[in-house]
């Protein structure tokens, strides 16, 4: 018999292969709250303590970010590094991805955990 995997691991393991169909199949088995909880779940033994919407918004594929940001309650939620998921498309240079986060509320004039402001970072990356 096969391991169980549970419900944040299937769409963990979406996220990691890149592969929206299989987050859109791991999404369906779960209730709008257990979606919104897994939004906010930390990636297990993950170095920086990023979330699950932090390691879709650094896949840099918009079609693993969307199906998650009608879920999303808070948008500013840092992870180990302090860093938002805005901050996190920023430096990634994931300009689709920004958009898409700011359309659904993500601030631009937050507190930038390494000290420059998010502008001056997007400056840094030629992407304002």
């Amino acid at each position: 018999m096969g391991a169980v995997v549970s419900k944040d691991q299937s769409v963990i393991t979406a996220l990691e292969n890149q592969d929206a169909g299989e987050l859109r199949t791991a999404l369906k088995d779960l209730t709008t709250e257990e979606i919104r909880n897994v939004c906010k779940a930390y990636i297990p033994d993950d170095e920086n303590q990023c979330t699950v919407l932090h390691y879709a918004t650094w896949q840099d594929n918009t079609d693993l970010l969307a199906p998650l940001l009608d879920y999303v309650d808070d948008f500013e939620v840092r992870d180990g590094l302090g860093w938002t998921p805005l901050m996190t498309a920023v430096n990634r240079g994931s300009k689709q991805n920004a958009s898409m986060l700011l359309a659904r509320g993500a601030l631009i004039d937050c507190d930038w955990a390494g000290g420059m402001s998010l502008i001056a970072d997007a400056m840094n990356y030629n992407d304002v």
